[in-house]
């Protein structure tokens, strides 16, 4: 079987697979209080998860997971912690441009952390306008379609946290990291969450809104899978895209 990580190639390897390798998967998560039933790499956890699915079923050579994360919102909770914008850009610049060198020009950001949102989209422009790469960006996708499998009331329509989904993800991918003795729900009041710049410590003593108390390893199953569908769907759209553009200028 082909490596699809990038970290175990030699970099014998890694020439033939970056020549090869129809886009390059980088995934991003975050350090981040996660409830006192999850642990603060829940958003790695996951993001590895699917960078590594995805890669397998569309050709592509997955990054190791960029660990830190812009977390303004929950940074007043022990052990969270928080990189700028303005570093993650720079960062991420870099990274692209190291593997641009040779030879790759097609790259996909995968977060499942919402913080990292602006940034993802800010350096796809970037690099499309400064170096002509092509870079998609997909963060917390299939939302829409796995709220579907949930039993629990949604604490809002954009925004989760350590409640049915992501608990059951990580019943799923990392069992033995879940503590669901601890699970709690917390369905905080919004006050003025929807038009003014508020940290989450003000909104939720415990790290959570919505409910984990309900979420099953097989719920997270269902998830991980629709996540998979949707991401490879889009993904493989994109690269046709791009291919046939590519194609038809010669």
């Amino acid at each position: 079987m082909e490596k699809i990580r990038l970290e175990e190639m030699t970099w014998v390897e890694a020439k033939k697979a970056l020549e090869k390798a129809r886009v390059i998967i980088i995934p991003l998560g975050a350090i981040e209080a996660h409830g006192p039933h999850l642990p603060l790499g829940t958003d790695n956890f996951i993001v590895e998860r699917i960078a590594e699915e995805v890669a397998k079923k569309i050709g592509g050579i997955v990054l190791p997971v960029i660990k830190y994360g812009q977390v303004w919102s929950l940074i007043n909770f022990p052990g969270s912690l928080t990189v700028s914008e303005d570093s993650l850009f720079r960062f991420l610049v870099d990274i692209c441009l190291s593997l641009h060198k040779h030879g790759a020009k097609n790259f996909a950001f995968i977060s499942f952390h919402i913080g990292n949102a602006t940034v993802i989209k800010k350096t796809a422009r970037y690099l499309k306008d400064n170096y002509d790469l092509n870079v998609f960006y997909f963060v917390s996708s299939g939302l829409s379609k796995i709220r579907e499998f949930c039993d629990s009331k949604q604490w809002h329509k954009n925004y989760f946290h350590a409640e049915e989904i992501e608990t059951s993800l990580m019943l799923y991918i990392k069992p033995d990291l879940v503590d669901m003795a601890k699970a709690k729900a917390c369905y905080p009041d919004k006050k003025i969450f929807e038009f003014y710049p508020q940290k989450w410590d003000e909104l939720t003593d415990i790290g959570v809104v919505g409910d984990p108390t309900v979420a099953t390893r097989e719920k997270g199953e269902k998830m991980f899978e629709v996540i998979i569908d949707e991401v490879v769907e889009l993904l493989r759209k994109g690269l046709e895209f791009i291919e046939k553009k590519e194609a038809k200028h010669g």
